[in-house]
């Protein structure tokens, strides 16, 4: 992971997580190996020429760097996603890591008894096909962010996903939520290549693989259920048909402020998906009159707040998260100075930790 930095190590499923700068002679204790990987992590640079300052690499069980098999790169696959979910939640208004930053570069090699072998193996592969390490250096693309910032991450929230992780293969739950999270993986990344409607129907997808659910209705209540909105408001609204052509009148609805925003999204993600017009403008949040408020949030930002409110309440509901609890609340009923999520009726939403809460309340 050339573009990750930690501070030491981390040990997560047999996956050792290792700084290059920090913890290497530590951890690879052959010297020929060290050095050989000192000279690869050299070949990576930001964009605008420095050597990345404190790369890290990942080795399975011990520093003997054997091929991994399908099911290991998988497991690996899912770990990656789970330490983005737990790094955005500690970090997500500064942005310090994006999906590229859990990009995987697989540099294999053959360590024999006596270090480094002499035979085989992609690294000698580099070097037979005319490319010479010394000289070697690989750029990444200028959208990916190279932060001298160590990863910082959740800790109760990676111990809940670290236990899912462990049983994933017979708890049906644990399964759909870590392939949530890779689908999460995919979308949460600073890359161009991802226009917006890729964004909206991608953040639908790990939305719907967590619920287990796929229409607008069941999308709206499992959207209050996993919120868990504070003491929350009812707002009048009016189910509009959104598959082609109005064949029927508006369905009057009372929705909680998260069930208005799961509507609207889920009304964006129709109009996409049936190929309608969309505008720029479009993709900013609007509340049920069409009103767009100065904040101009898009969905998509909204989308992957929400996002970390509902799986972590959908962890406490698997009996796997104690003490972190995340809810959306109306800035009115409870005075906050957060920054503001969306606005419903001229009333700011924001999303708050209830721990935090109850004990400002004396709870």
């Amino acid at each position: 992971m050339p573009y990750l930095s930690i501070s030491d190590t981390m040990l997560i499923s047999g996956f050792w997580f290792v700084s290059v700068k920090n913890s290497l002679d530590k951890y690879v204790t052959d010297t020929a190996t060290s050095e050989h990987i000192k000279k690869i992590t050299a070949m990576y640079k930001s964009p605008s020429g420095y050597t990345v300052d404190n790369p890290t690499i990942v080795m399975y069980r011990d520093d003997t760097f054997r091929a991994l098999q399908g099911k290991t790169m998988a497991k690996l696959a899912n770990i990656r996603a789970m330490l983005l979910f737990a790094s955005f939640l500690k970090n997500n208004s500064w942005s310090f890591s994006t999906a590229e930053n859990l990009g995987l570069v697989i540099q294999r090699f053959n360590v024999g008894d006596d270090g480094l072998a002499l035979q085989g193996g992609s690294l000698h592969g580099i070097l037979t096909g005319g490319l010479k390490i010394s000289k070697t250096i690989f750029t990444t693309a200028p959208h990916v962010h190279v932060s001298s910032m160590n990863l910082d991450i959740e800790q109760n929230v990676m111990i809940a996903l670290v236990k899912c992780l462990a049983d994933e293969m017979v708890n049906p739950k644990s399964s759909a939520l870590l392939r949530s999270l890779r689908q999460f993986l995919l979308i949460y990344s600073n890359s161009h290549e991802l226009d917006s409607s890729a964004r909206v129907l991608g953040m639908i997808m790990a939305f719907e693989l967590l619920f287990g659910t796929t229409n607008r209705n069941n999308f709206r209540e499992s959207v209050k259920k996993y919120a868990d909105e504070y003491n929350p408001s009812q707002y009048d609204y009016e189910e509009e048909y959104t598959n082609g052509v109005q064949h029927r009148s508006p369905k009057k609805l009372r929705l909680t402020g998260a069930q208005v925003w799961a509507e609207e999204f889920y009304k964006l993600r129709n109009r996409i998906i049936h190929g309608d017009v969309v505008a720029t403008i479009d993709y900013a949040f609007r509340d049920m009159y069409g009103t767009i408020f100065k904040n101009k949030n898009p969905h998509i930002a909204i989308a992957y707040e929400m996002y970390a409110v509902c799986l972590t309440n959908y962890l406490r509901n698997m009996g796997r998260l104690r003490d972190y609890h995340l809810m959306l609340v109306e800035k009115g009923k409870y005075r906050r100075t957060d920054k503001n999520l969306m606005n419903i009726q001229n009333r700011e939403f924001t999303i708050i930790d209830k721990g935090l809460l109850d004990y400002l309340s004396g709870i």
